[in-house]
């Protein structure tokens, strides 16, 4: 009975683990730009560093509303978006006011760069946000959580 036991305790915990786990989408899939959850990555072609104690910079375009929704790294934000075609704007942005030891900097960058895309192009799992040049401003990986 007790080895019973500890079997069944075993198979749960390792199928909650499972289910937790990242996956990843298949070969060859595009994102979606809506309802993805878009990991910051580059800022002007830097490489973004997350500081100890942060959450990781993204955001979330949310059909509901045309609402977005995300983290600078250091404070939450939200705001809105329009989306028509290959263009996106965001408008409204809004963010909380704490102040982190590290980070702030590159998280001014990243709001300069929402309010500075105009346009957008997925590849695979990957988002580039583009200024009106057509400049990567920002760019993304998708990030599944189920």
């Amino acid at each position: 009975m007790r080895k019973l036991s500890l079997f069944l305790t075993v198979a749960v915990t390792a199928l909650l683990v499972c289910a937790c786990a990242a996956t990843k989408p298949p070969a060859g899939a595009h994102a979606s730009l809506t309802e993805t959850y878009w990991k910051l990555t580059l800022l002007d072609g830097a490489e973004v560093i997350k500081g100890k104690r942060q959450t990781e910079a993204h955001f979330v375009l949310r059909i509901d509303g045309n609402r977005v929704t995300g983290s600078g790294g250091c404070n939450r934000l939200t705001g809105s978006y329009k989306l028509e075609g290959g263009s996106l704007s965001f408008a409204g942005i809004a963010s909380t006011k704490m102040a982190c030891t590290t980070g702030m900097q590159q998280e001014q960058t990243y709001l300069n760069a929402l309010d500075q895309a105009a346009g957008w192009r997925i590849d695979g799992q990957k988002l580039v946000l583009l200024d009106t040049s057509g400049r990567a401003v920002a760019n993304f990986e998708s990030v599944y959580l189920k």
